[in-house]
């Protein structure tokens, strides 16, 4: 009986699951947004979203996505990456979201120069998210920060995959640790991000405030 209860619910999840890439391929304009991603409560979404620009590995290039300004209304969905992430990177547009669960991957904003004396920077805010056993980071703003507001936010269980590598290239740096909670430039041409009521917790407990708050 155990068994076909258990069965029934794995058949129920998956038929309420969608992708996050084809919530937010059905969805319109609204709010003043290009983008209005309106999630289901309880529903869960899965997988990763790239946003803007993204370097891409094999060919050293940015690689163009969507250049465009996104809410995604969580709406108390859950949203499980697969270790993967959400990047929006390399664009001065906006990407808000709020009230939600991500599990399992990073929410990264990421800025860069624009080759002719200034930056792409990304804009946002991040609220009312519970992260849970995030990968490298729960919120990542590397060359990143200005203009965005980070409020009432949790992230639990940050987990470390060692050391991790610049933006731009595949070279490992002992000064980017990974298994911090919320993580930004300390760069202050990109800006620093306005933080108010976050919290971090990590079960192994560890004297080491980099855990819950590191500068990339």
């Amino acid at each position: 009986m155990r068994s076909f209860i258990l069965t029934l619910l794995i058949m129920l999840v998956n038929i309420s699951s969608m992708t996050l890439k084809e919530a937010f391929d059905r969805s319109g304009p609204g709010e003043g947004y290009d983008k209005l991603v309106v999630l289901e409560k309880g529903k869960l979404y899965t997988g990763g979203l790239f946003l803007g620009y993204f370097n891409n590995p094999f060919t050293f290039n940015d690689d163009y996505v969507n250049e465009i300004n996104v809410r995604i209304k969580g709406n108390g969905a859950i949203i499980d990456l697969k270790n993967g992430q959400i990047q929006f990177g390399n664009t001065p547009n906006i990407l808000d979201i709020d009230s939600c669960v991500i599990i399992n991957g990073t929410l990264r904003y990421c800025g860069s120069p624009d080759g002719m004396g200034g930056y792409y920077i990304p804009y946002g805010s991040v609220r009312n998210i519970t992260f849970y056993n995030s990968i490298d980071y729960g919120v990542r703003m590397d060359g990143a920060g200005k203009d965005m507001f980070l409020n009432n936010n949790l992230v639990v269980n940050c987990i470390s995959t060692d050391i991790d590598f610049p933006f731009n290239n595949s070279i490992p740096s002992y000064y980017l640790r990974t298994g911090t909670s919320y993580a930004f430039s300390p760069f202050e041409w990109y800006g620093y991000p306005l933080l108010q009521d976050n919290w971090s917790y990590n079960e192994r407990y560890e004297d080491e405030p980099l855990v819950h708050f590191s500068m990339l």
